[in-house]
């Protein structure tokens, strides 16, 4: 089902270059010039030194470091590369001074006192890839081998059905995911689904998953949350939102649900991604038409204001909270993008996204557009690479 009538609106930054595997080593000695120990801000700069060898690193789920931009309260920053910097991480210190070094996944400093390296943190960054893959059946083998293309360490699938579910369970697991859940496990294989709903959703993990209860929405099968049991734990939310011409406004009912519970979510890092079929225009300048309006920006009489602040509940109605867009985030809205587009491309909309919550630091966001161009889905993935910091 459309949302509404053709637009054309096209990414005006035509599929730029996505490096689905970037280099995964980082090797950085931070703050390495003279400095009192005394004030908070030793370090500056934010540019990286590439280990020669990434092979020896770790995998992205055991938490690989590739970028830090800001570290606890002291906001250190990484400092520019070192040049000829010794074997094995070590180098001369300047006498008085405090280094920080980058070695895999950790940051220590040496301690002048004692004369050893000390932990100061261990740093986790994850990947998350979200899909709707559009209840396809016969696609399902090229859909599955596409994800491929990446190394993921979460992946959110919506518009799964129970004719693709077992499929995609061992397509995932070959793929190294060592749990998957989804919203239609309780399903009964023959019984028809509720009302003739066939669509669910999926969440694959390389850790374990808890599935936890977040919000009551009309369509319980199109939202799924749960908690990955990572060396530090944190939440994902699944969710495949109605379009605007199902009955009983279950669209705005939906994000109302989700968004209630995300206002006093858990103090966990949280991560919403999924089809939100929303928003209907981005502009330049940040503001953002819900499908609450017509093509021209008016409001239309039979939605009109409070459904148009309920649908943008989940996009832009939890800023004060510390939940954003990370695409916009990372991007601002100069750039026009889209993930849906209709049949022959016609144009389309943004529709898919990735929200992360304050604990976690966006490093990048992109579009897959080959996947919807080759004609796998009438979505295009999004992929997101967020980093954490803790003791």
């Amino acid at each position: 089902m459309f949302e509404e009538l053709p637009e054309a609106i096209e990414p005006s930054l035509q599929h730029l270059p996505v490096g689905l595997d970037p280099s995964l080593g980082v090797l950085q000695a931070s703050g390495s010039e003279s400095a009192s120990t005394s004030p908070p801000g030793l370090l500056g700069g934010d540019e990286l030194d590439v280990l020669q060898d990434p092979h020896v690193l770790l995998h992205p789920g055991q938490g690989h470091l590739e970028r830090l931009r800001e570290l606890g309260d002291g906001r250190a920053a990484l400092a520019k590369p070192l040049e000829d910097a010794p074997a094995r991480g070590v180098r001369e210190r300047r006498e008085g001074s405090v280094e920080f070094w980058l070695i895999l996944n950790h940051i220590v400093q040496y301690s002048e006192r004692t004369s050893r390296w000390v932990l100061v943190m261990t740093l986790m960054k994850f990947r998350i890839l979200s899909w709707n893959v559009a209840g396809r059946v016969r696609r399902q083998p090229e859909q599955a081998r596409a994800l491929t293309a990446g190394e993921w360490d979460v992946v959110c699938l919506q518009e799964v059905t129970p004719t693709t579910l077992k499929a995609w369970r061992l397509a995932l697991a070959e793929q190294g995911m060592v749990d998957v859940q989804t919203s239609i496990d309780d399903w009964i294989p023959g019984d028809p689904p509720p009302e003739g709903r066939r669509l669910g959703v999926l969440i694959a993990a390389r850790w374990p998953l808890e599935v936890i209860t977040s919000a009551h929405p009309p369509w319980p099968e199109r939202l799924l949350s749960a908690r990955v049991a990572a060396d530090r734990p944190f939440d994902v939310h699944n969710l495949h939102s109605p379009i605007s011409q199902r009955p009983d406004r279950v669209k705005v009912r939906t994000h109302r649900a989700l968004h209630a519970y995300l206002e006093r979510a858990p103090d966990l890092p949280q991560v919403l991604v999924g089809d939100l079929n929303t928003p209907r225009r981005e502009l330049p300048s940040g503001v953002t038409w819900s499908f609450a309006r017509d093509s021209h920006g008016t409001l239309r009489l039979d939605r009109g204001e409070r459904w148009e602040h309920a649908e943008l509940a989940l996009l832009r109605g939890l800023e004060g909270q510390g939940l954003r867009d990370v695409y916009r985030d990372l991007h601002g809205y100069a750039r026009q993008e889209i993930s849906w587009s209709y049949p022959r491309r016609r144009g389309g909309y943004r529709l898919d996204h990735v929200i992360a919550s304050k604990h976690l630091d966006p490093i990048a966001c992109e579009y897959l557009h080959p996947a919807r161009e080759a004609g796998l889905s009438d979505h295009a993935p999004v992929w997101a690479e967020l980093g954490m910091a803790g003791d």
